[in-house]
């Protein structure tokens, strides 16, 4: 059989291919799942019409055999203003795996946005084939293990349900919007993103959650689990910090688990204090998925304000024909070896990295 190579067709998903692009990653994701109930409906916001385009193929006889799907958004990092891709649904048909197939489509889709000057890919997954192409783990997060606490609270907190949920789908944007680092997430997406099947999906129990004080809206919290799971997790919150930890305190109640893990930015002091303050513990963990630096002099041009803002100037990059990179910053100089090394170098936590903080990877933005 064919292997891909140079010569292998990629194409761009349309209207009229996306049946087909949604029924094969149903075979390989999700080939029990009941009609209607497959990965178009976990993940609207992806696979939408608006977005097919966004899918990249490979194609051998007619055949979309290998595929793979970007988001493409921006987010506020505190401040400075990012574009961002997401890459996620990386699938091949069975016949035709090991053979490259998703090694062009991926390659594919990096040289693209490279040409559009994105700067960084997030990629949902850890395995070898995103490590080969210089993804790498990084960016540093805080995870918390929280037990129910059965204390009383002035908070009136309570799951929402599907009608309501869509029709307060702004309230909860307004305080989402206020977050330091996130996604830049429209009104329109926010409503898609909380009618998603995540909701309703088979062998898990997710709900949405909202703190109201005196009938005024303080925080609302996404979490799930798996129907037989003692452990919830918790997906995305917003709003008073107080009452997100309140809130974190009573969903096991709520869920029927033991223990409930949430992520803390590395920024969030006043979360962070509470946390300590209630003797939960802290583990430093990197975040989901994998990053890549795609276009470097775009990269640093967009991080600017937070260079300007730490360091008190701005940095400068260069590439070299030997593939290395260098980075200056006031006084400052960093060598990497490669894009992976350069990733490590601007958002990892290693000693000597600059600690360039990103948002949440799997809040429901997640793909």
């Amino acid at each position: 059989m064919k292997r891909a190579s140079q010569s292998t067709v990629i194409n761009r998903g349309t209207l009229e291919t996306a049946s087909m692009l949604r029924k094969n990653l149903d075979l390989v994701f999700r080939p029990k799942q009941k009609p209607g109930e497959g990965m178009f409906s976990e993940f609207p916001h992806l696979l939408s019409d608006e977005n097919i385009k966004n899918t990249y193929y490979a194609e051998e006889n007619g055949k979309a055999v290998s595929q793979a799907s970007i988001f493409k958004t921006e987010c506020y990092l505190n401040g400075p203003r990012l574009k961002v891709a997401s890459l996620g649904s990386v699938s091949t048909l069975g016949d035709y795996r090991h053979m490259g197939y998703s090694t062009a489509v991926i390659r594919k889709i990096i040289n693209d946005l490279i040409k559009e000057a994105f700067p960084i890919l997030l990629v949902s997954g850890e395995i070898d084939l995103y490590k080969k192409l210089d993804c790498v783990k990084t960016c540093q997060i805080f995870k918390a293990k929280i037990k129910d606490d059965t204390e009383r609270t002035d908070l009136n907190i309570q799951t929402v349900e599907r009608r309501t949920r869509l029709q307060r789908s702004a309230d909860y944007w307004q305080l989402y919007s206020r977050e330091p680092f996130r996604y830049i997430r429209p009104k329109k997406l926010m409503r898609v993103l909380l009618d998603s099947l995540w909701f309703k999906r088979e062998k898990y129990v997710m709900e949405l959650l909202e703190a109201r004080y005196h009938g005024n809206l303080q925080a609302y919290m996404v979490a799930f689990k798996k129907v037989d799971s003692n452990l919830c997790t918790i997906m995305e919150y917003a709003g008073s910090r107080n009452a997100v930890m309140t809130m974190a305190q009573k969903v096991n109640g709520i869920l029927g688990t033991d223990s409930a893990e949430i992520c803390i930015h590395p920024y969030d002091s006043t979360l962070r204090s509470i946390a300590e303050l209630n003797d939960i513990h802290l583990k430093r963990e990197n975040s989901q998925g994998t990053v890549r630096v795609l276009n470097t002099s775009a990269l640093v041009d967009q991080l600017q304000p937070w260079f300007v803002e730490n360091f008190g100037c701005t940095a400068t990059i260069s590439a070299n024909p030997d593939g290395t990179y260098i980075l200056k910053v006031k006084n400052k100089e960093f060598v990497a070896e490669n894009l992976g090394d350069l990733t490590k170098i601007i958002f990892g936590g290693r000693k000597g990295s600059l600690h360039v903080p990103l948002m949440f990877t799997n809040d429901l933005n997640y793909i």
